[in-house]
């Protein structure tokens, strides 16, 4: 969380954040820009079975992408507001970056501005689980990444709020 007036274990890539006293808190909040994502590194280099959890709020619709067991390869979780649809899927610089869901990987969700979503990816081996708000929405299997980097992408005008960001790692 960001309690304390500052970010820390998180590695920005533009300078278009800032932590911000919201309600009774504060959290962080990051903006995308006018030529492409910003992103934020976060969590071990070497992330392969846990539950990743956060909260999010989108002050402004554009894309917010999760990546996990990431590199030249990655699986995305995509949460397309204005499309009205949360993804989750591979991508690699290979293939341009272009998300291929998986298999029973895309679901409806309406999403509101100014709203809280808590979010709770689990992965355990191949198999990945999404929680949004406490409830179920997917589950997927893959077994090409075993382990790798985690990060979080806004992309262009977007504007999101961030807190009580979390990496869990099996052991």
């Amino acid at each position: 969380d960001f309690e304390k007036g500052y970010q820390s274990g998180l590695s920005i890539s533009t300078e278009e954040w800032q932590v911000m006293k919201y309600g009774e808190g504060s959290v962080l909040e990051v903006s995308g820009t006018d030529s492409g994502n910003t992103s934020i590194s976060f969590g071990p280099n070497d992330f392969s079975d846990g539950t990743i959890v956060f909260r999010l709020l989108f002050v402004n619709f554009n894309g917010f992408v999760l990546n996990f067991r990431g590199g030249a390869e990655t699986y995305t979780l995509y949460l397309a507001p204005t499309g009205g649809e949360i993804t989750l899927g591979y991508g690699s610089a290979a293939n341009d970056w272009e998300l291929e869901p998986f298999d029973d990987g895309v679901r409806a969700m309406d999403f509101s501005e100014n709203a809280w979503y808590d979010i709770k990816l689990e992965a355990e081996d191949s198999r990945f689980t999404l929680w949004v708000e406490d409830q179920k929405l997917l589950t997927v299997e893959d077994s090409r990444l075993k382990q790798g980097e985690t990060g979080f992408a806004i992309q262009y005008d977007g504007t999101v709020l961030l807190d009580d960001i979390a990496v869990y790692q099996a052991s």
